[in-house]
């Protein structure tokens, strides 16, 4: 049978455990703004394109962005190219 240990870990491990989980929770945090800020660039987006919402629901999901974009960016190349690249 497997003795108990009655000390408790050691400080210093209980230090590094603790620093980890406020850097993964910082990192979380980070990546929740990122998010955020994309969602509000594609809100955006869709009030300067409501034709991009091809299925009519009222809402742009990403698969509805990034086609319409395409479109957007495909056409604005032509324009340049056919202005002479300006």
């Amino acid at each position: 049978m497997l003795a108990m240990r009655s000390t408790p870990p050691c400080p210093s491990l209980r230090a590094s455990i603790a620093a980890y989980l406020d850097a993964q929770q910082a990192a979380g945090d980070a990546g929740d703004k990122k998010a955020s800020d994309a969602e509000a660039w594609k809100d955006q987006f869709f009030q300067w394109h409501p034709n991009a919402d091809t299925n009519k629901d009222g809402k742009l999901c990403w698969p509805e962005y990034h086609a319409h974009k395409a479109k957007v960016d495909a056409r604005k190349a032509a324009r340049n190219k056919s202005n002479g690249g300006q």
